[in-house]
C-alpha cells in the first residue's frame, strides 16, 4: 500500500495530522492520490508547503523507478503539476531520518551496548526486499543525515554447510543476493527448501493454497517443522548481515531493525540470533558487543522521516 500523510515539523517535534492509504497495484500514477491529498488539505484550511515521497528504489536526479510500482516517479514533474516543491528520497533514507524522532515506546531493545549518542546509526529491514541505510551525524546542522544504499542486492553470506540451500536458491535466481532470503519472498524460498522431500501436514497444505504464504510461514513455527526451520534460517541470515554491517560501518549509535516482518515476528531475535551475531574471532567480539541492536515496532517511522525530508 502507498501511504500519504499530512504532517507538521516544529520545535516540539514531528506531528502526524492525518493519512490516506491507496492500494499500490491499482495506481497508474501518483497524480490522483496526490491531488486527493492536496484537495482534502485545502478543504480543511491547511496549506502544504512541500512534498517528500519515500520510494522503494534508488533515487537519481529526483527520479526513481520504484520496485513496488509499475511506473516511474519524477519529482520535477510532480512539482510542475502541483506547484508544490517535491523531493524524492529512498524509503530507507526516510526510515533513517525518522529514527531520531521515534518515542522510546516505539523501540524494543534486542541487545544493549555502549551506545554513542552521536555515533553512526544503521537501519536494516526485510520486507518486499531488504532495505539498508547508514545515518551520519552532521555537526553543523545538528542532524543525522542518511547515506543511501542498495546493500540488499549484495551477495548473501552463506556458509559451506549450507551448500544444498545455495544450490536450491541458485535454481530459483540467477544471482543469490541478501534479499533473495531476507524478504517476504525469501521466507517462501527458505520454506520450500526445507519442505522439499518431506511429507506436508495440514498446515503446509493451507500454506500451499494461501496468497499470503510468507505471513503464514512466519506464524507457523509451532505448526510445521518446515516453517520452524525456514524461520530459524531466516534469523541466522539476519544475524550475519547485521554483523557484517557492524564491521563495515561501525554503527556505535546502534543498529535498528525495521520492516513489518521483524515487527510482527520479534521471536526471530532470540538467543540463537545473538549467538550467530556474536560468532566472530575473539578480538572482534568486543566490537560487536558495543553495538546496541534495537527493533522498531512503530510502522510510522518512515512517515516521520518523510515529513523531516520535506522540511530540508
Amino acid at each position: 500500500h502507498a501511504r500519504f500523510v499530512l504532517g507538521k515539523l516544529s520545535k516540539k517535534g514531528i506531528k502526524l495530522i492525518w493519512s490516506l492509504e491507496f492500494e499500490t497495484k491499482k495506481l497508474k500514477s501518483l497524480k490522483e492520490p496526490l491531488l486527493q491529498v492536496i484537495d482534502q488539505a485545502k478543504r480543511e484550511g491547511l496549506k502544504i508547503k512541500s512534498i517528500c515521497l519515500a520510494v522503494a528504489g534508488a533515487v537519481v536526479k529526483n527520479k526513481s523507478s520504484s520496485i513496488s510500482m509499475k511506473f516511474s516517479i519524477d519529482g520535477h514533474k510532480i512539482t510542475r503539476m502541483t506547484k508544490i516543491s517535491c523531493t524524492l528520497i529512498n524509503d530507507f533514507a526516510a526510515v533513517g531520518y525518522g529514527i531520531p524522532h521515534l518515542p522510546n515506546k516505539s523501540v524494543k531493545v534486542i541487545k544493549s551496548g555502549t551506545s554513542s549518542k552521536l555515533g553512526t546509526i544503521a537501519a536494516v529491514g526485510a520486507g518486499t526486499g531488504l532495505g539498508k541505510n547508514i545515518m551520519k551525524y552532521n555537526q553543523h546542522s545538528g542532524r543525522f543525515f542518511p547515506l543511501d544504499s542498495e546493500g540488499g542486492s549484495a551477495d548473501l553470506p552463506i556458509h559451506s554447510k549450507e551448500i544444498e540451500l545455495l544450490r536450491f536458491l541458485e535454481s530459483k535466481e540467477k544471482v543469490v543476493q541478501q534479499d533473495t532470503v531476507l524478504s517476504g519472498q525469501g521466507i517462501v524460498r527458505l520454506y520450500e527448501f526445507f519442505l522439499k522431500g518431506s511429507k506436508p501436514n495440514s498446515y503446509d497444505i493451507l500454506i500451499r493454497k494461501s496468497k499470503n504464504k510468507a505471513e503464514l510461514i512466519a506464524q507457523g513455527t509451532k505448526k510445521s517443522v518446515s516453517c520452524k526451520k525456514a524461520m530459524k534460517q531466516f534469523s541466522i541470515f539476519y544475524a550475519r548481515i547485521l554483523k557484517n554491517t557492524v564491521f563495515e560501518f561501525l554503527p556505535y549509535g546502534g543498529i535498528y531493525i525495521a520492516g513489518g516482518i521483524a515487527a510482527k515476528n520479534p521471536y526471530l531475535f532470540d538467543k540463537s540470533f545473538l549467538k550467530e551475531f556474536l560468532r566472530a574471532p575473539k578480538e572482534l567480539v568486543s566490537m560487536l558487543n558495543q553495538v546496541p541492536i534495537k527493533l522498531i515496532t512503530n510502522y510510522d517511522v518512515s512517515l516521520y522521516g518523510a515529513i523531516l525530508g520535506a522540511s530540508l
